[in-house]
């Protein structure tokens, strides 16, 4: 829900909400099967703390939901806290309140446009897919030199110099251009620029050119964020 970075220990907003998403089942793993509060026939604690976040969550995680898809409120808090929270919120006037005030509050935000400039709510990547899409899918193949849960690193089909790689961040989200790095995007890029140094170094290249286009004039063809590393020949400055 924050406008911009950090997202605490996180590089993206991605990230982080997958985080939230992992540990909302985890705490569904705790919450007593009989009930009908989180540690048995007693309100405690528990209640209390878990309650607040889940209507957060219920409120936030629908918009972060890719084009398409429907958010399943059980699926993602999972049976049993699905079952206690609709339970307490129906049952007991104590959190009925609670969720009367923290709704109505959230509901203002809507209101005020709060979720229109948040990378993955309100702005969504629009851009039509691109070849890079088919190669992240392996629906196409190609020589992959490196790959981790962000970036892919392969083999230029028409190389411009002895070695040619591309460098891709798997989720684009709105990377169509340099030009449209946000900070959101900074985790994303820096990563990008690690896995460059990374990928020099394992292959030994002693000097090379990492090339950035932006836009269809300077020679931009796929618009899905790329680098290019070129190694291997004399490269002359300026480049032409």
């Amino acid at each position: 829900y924050k406008l911009v970075p950090p997202f605490g220990k996180f590089a993206s907003r991605s990230a982080q909400m997958d985080e939230l998403r992992k540990q909302l089942l985890i705490v569904d793993s705790h919450v007593d099967e009989k009930g009908p509060y989180v540690a048995g026939e007693e309100v405690s604690l528990a209640d209390a703390t878990l309650f607040p976040t889940l209507i957060f969550a219920q409120f936030m995680l629908p918009k972060f939901e890719p084009t398409g898809s429907t958010w399943n409120q059980e699926a993602c808090f999972g049976a049993r806290t699905n079952r206690w929270f609709e339970w307490v919120r129906a049952n007991d006037a104590s959190f009925t309140k609670v969720y009367d005030e923290i709704a109505g509050a959230l509901q203002k935000w809507d209101e005020g446009g709060r979720w229109k400039t948040i990378l993955g709510a309100g702005l969504r990547d629009t851009a039509p897919p691109t070849i890079f899409d088919r190669i992240l899918a392996k629906a196409i193949p190609s020589d992959i030199v490196f790959e981790d849960d962000h970036c892919l690193v392969f083999r230029d089909v028409s190389p411009q110099a002895p070695t040619h790689l591309l460098v891709i961040p798997k989720k684009r989200e709105g990377l169509t251009q340099l030009r449209h790095a946000s900070e959101d995007h900074k985790g994303i890029l820096g990563h990008m620029m690690v896995t460059v140094a990374s990928v020099v170094k394992e292959h030994n290249l002693q000097g090379y050119r990492l090339v950035i286009n932006d836009g269809e004039a300077s020679g931009q063809t796929v618009f899905h964020l790329h680098m290019h590393i070129l190694a291997g020949r004399a490269f002359t400055w300026p480049p032409g």
